[in-house]
């Protein structure tokens, strides 16, 4: 029994060894002799042999997962590699699966993340609807509202003509030299108290004068009213003066201003005035009806261009003075109407 004994103890220390030096590379095998007393002690180191080997190959594969690097992203899954005289077979499906990459916090999701979930709404605004009465400032370039803007200095510019519409440099246009010829028929009286002379008439005048501003201008004229053969009352009677003329005629300065572009005007004169009967036959043989006295003309007038400087039309005048009787202190009151053509240089 001491022989049985030792022999058995040899057994197991040669078992241990065998498996002390096999567990790391190849899975051990061991070989028993058969024993017909020790059935029941065979079994149970069998056992325990299946055990280690299990747990060899188990703890092999997590120990070779820690020792090697961290890989940047999953690898493609490779065949089973097939197993050598000196490796351990190990199972593609023992392996841990790969953790899926995880996107940074401050990433933007792409577009293709679709439209939000059903019964999602968007935020409202932070600075909210503005309050009631709130107007939208105007657009960039608009002054706000209330202001005006500042009036022109100068006006609007005139409007621009070509050259050739504008004419030459002065061409009508009243500035400069004046001059106005007129020649026309009227009427004249003259009269004071029980008394009148009075007849139909021929009316001439001359004005010369200049610019003093773009159509005003001032001037000095003389004009004269001529009644032929003027008829003479006394009371309820009257009667013709034949072979003699009735003269009235003035001089004095006046203004005249222009209403462009339709080159309408109007004018009056201030005058010494006198008014005189003298034979139609000899003018030298005449007397003096009057003194001299003051009178006033008023002229309304248009003209039409003809040239760069002349114009043509007609006019209006009328007259009314007042003069002291030559003989006695009574005293003449001269009135006087003409429809007149006028000639203007300006």
């Amino acid at each position: 029994m001491a022989a049985k004994g030792a022999a058995l103890r040899l057994d197991r220390l040669d078992v241990m060894q065998a498996l002390h030096e096999s567990a790391p590379r190849v899975p051990v095998v061991v070989t028993f002799r058969p024993m017909k007393s020790h059935r029941a002690i065979q079994g149970t180191i069998i056992s325990c042999v299946v055990a280690c080997a299990g747990l060899c190959l188990a703890v092999s594969p997590a120990a070779l997962a820690q020792a090697a690097p961290p890989a940047a992203a999953p690898p493609a899954a490779a065949p089973p590699k097939a197993a050598s005289s000196g490796d351990a077979l190990v199972a593609p499906s023992d392996a841990p699966p790969a953790a899926a990459a995880v996107p940074p916090a401050s990433a933007v999701p792409p577009p293709s993340y679709g439209y939000p979930p059903p019964g999602y709404a968007y935020p409202p605004p932070a600075y909210g609807y503005p309050p009631p009465g709130y107007g939208y400032p105007p657009p960039y370039g608009y002054p706000p509202p209330g202001y005006a803007y500042p009036p022109q200095a100068h006006g609007y510019p005139p409007p621009y003509l070509p050259r050739a519409a504008m004419g030459a440099s002065g061409s009508h246009t009243h500035d400069g030299f004046y001059m106005r010829l007129s020649l026309g028929v009227g009427g004249a009286s003259v009269s004071k108290s029980g008394e009148k002379y009075s007849g139909g008439s021929g009316a001439f005048g001359a004005a010369f004068g200049g610019a003093i501003t773009q159509h005003l201008i001032l001037y000095g004229e003389i004009f004269g009213h001529s009644v032929h053969e003027p008829k003479y009352k006394v009371g309820a009677n009257s009667v013709t003066e034949r072979g003699w003329d009735m003269d009235i005629g003035g001089v004095g300065p006046g203004v005249a201003y222009f209403f462009m572009p339709l080159n309408l005007y109007l004018s009056g004169t201030l005058l010494l005035q006198r008014v005189t009967l003298s034979e139609s036959n000899d003018s030298n043989r005449g007397q003096a009806l009057t003194d001299v006295g003051l009178a006033a003309s008023l002229m309304v007038g248009k003209d039409w261009w003809v040239s760069d400087n002349w114009g043509l039309g007609v006019a209006a005048q009328f007259l009314l003075g007042s003069a002291r009787d030559h003989y006695d202190d009574s005293n003449w009151t001269t009135a006087a109407f003409a429809l007149m053509f006028t000639a203007t240089y300006n």
